[in-house]
């Protein structure tokens, strides 16, 4: 299911050309640039037709980005590892601090016990590697909890 993502509670096929450093600018389509190359040529890539995207990486720097977020459709924020949270903040931030609208993509090391967390910094898409089956973990993450609101109950009886 390699071409199958999570995007706003649903199950759709991913139309997003990921377009190598080294490759040739494709005439037309969504395409999804690495971070380097996207800031050396944002001004060229705005102009063009069709969606427009960028894949940060945790130690990428939000800043170069910033005058591109009305005409990025999609940022995708890569987890190298389960482990590495620094997204979750770079994701707030956009949401909040710089009100980015467009698709927020959660990519690499995304697993179903971290969906929650990340929908509520500001994640609305999910690209899962490709051992997890997306329907399975979108119906799995769909149904109710034994917990709903953990920290709400314990506030509640303090």
């Amino acid at each position: 299911m390699k071409n199958m993502i999570i995007l706003d509670g649903q199950v759709i096929t991913d139309h997003w050309r990921t377009v190598q450093d080294d490759e040739s600018l494709p005439p037309d389509g969504d395409l999804l640039f690495g971070y380097e190359r996207f800031v050396a040529n944002a001004l060229f890539y705005s102009q063009r037709p069709g969606g427009l995207g960028v894949v940060l990486q945790p130690e990428d720097s939000l800043e170069p980005i910033l005058p591109w977020l009305d005409r990025l459709n999609l940022i995708s924020l890569h987890f190298p590892r389960v482990a590495d949270g620094r997204h979750y903040s770079t994701a707030r931030l956009l949401r909040t601090r710089h009100g980015y609208q467009g698709e927020l993509r959660a990519t690499g090391e995304v697993y179903r016990d971290q969906l929650d967390f990340m929908r509520r910094v500001g994640f609305n898409a999910f690209h899962l590697p490709e051992s997890e089956d997306p329907q399975a973990v979108l119906n799995g993450v769909a149904s109710p909890r034994a917990y709903p609101d953990l920290q709400y109950d314990l506030l509640k009886t303090a």
